[in-house]
């Protein structure tokens, strides 16, 4: 077994069926513990996303970073039902959308210094 080399959300590959087993009780997962490491982590996670993606074909970037964070947001908030959530979900969608927004303006740069 080994980790996969993706940058972001990296994975277990196994050379074999790994024997699966259930826990007894949660697992509890919390990606972050407050709206500023939220938001720290988004910030970084928008830079390597931008990093990961700079070779694959992307035309429109000023229509995706402004059109792709909104339908972020909208699918977020009200397809995948964040607005249940409150006020922390309404701050999760706006983290994630704003995410995305300078994923795809930091790719925008990068490409144009790749261009120099």
């Amino acid at each position: 077994m080994k980790w996969s080399e993706d940058i972001i959300h990296e994975e277990i590959e196994f050379t074999e069926n790994p024997v699966q087993t259930f826990l007894k009780g949660d697992l509890l997962h919390y990606s972050y513990y407050s709206e500023d490491e939220h938001w720290a982590k988004a910030r970084k996670y928008a830079m390597m996303g931008a990093q990961r993606d700079l070779n694959r074909k992307n035309n429109f970037l000023f229509f995706r970073s402004f059109f792709g964070s909104v339908s972020k947001f909208i699918k977020m908030y009200f397809f995948q039902l964040g607005f249940l959530d409150g006020k922390a979900g309404f701050t999760i969608c706006l983290i994630s959308a704003f995410a995305a927004f300078i994923k795809y303006s930091h790719k925008r740069v990068l490409l144009k210094g790749k261009s120099l």
